[in-house]
């Protein structure tokens, strides 16, 4: 399966953390130090990626209802996942909604990616 190719799908909730960009994009400011690296629970399918990201932006408070989350399989690396972070009022504007890349490895740590 290649990374444009959702293997799972996951609407979530999760916020904006006080987004300031225009629809589709996302200033360094939005995103919160614990969502860019961290560890999470071991994962062994694109669900238990989005939840370790889930988790991440739960655990700064955010508010889960304003995001989307969907997952792919990594083409350079099979077993890491790609999440992909969708804020609905980004979408909702007009843009593509994506607020970044997260790259999940089976050991549960993640990384920004973009």
């Amino acid at each position: 399966m290649s990374a444009s190719e959702p293997s799972a799908s996951s609407t979530a909730n999760a916020s904006s953390t006080g987004n300031s960009a225009s629809a589709g994009e996302l200033n360094a400011s939005d995103v919160p130090s614990a969502t860019i690296e961290g560890q999470g629970h071991a994962v062994s399918n694109g669900q238990d990626a989005v939840d370790v990201i889930k988790e991440a932006y739960r655990s700064v408070g955010s508010d889960l209802n304003a995001l989307e989350f969907d997952v792919f399989n990594d083409e350079s690396n099979p077993k890491d996942f790609i999440v992909k972070l969708i804020i609905k009022a980004y979408r909702l504007d007009g843009g593509t909604g994506t607020a970044g890349l997260y790259r999940v490895e089976p050991s549960g740590h993640y990384t920004l990616i973009t």
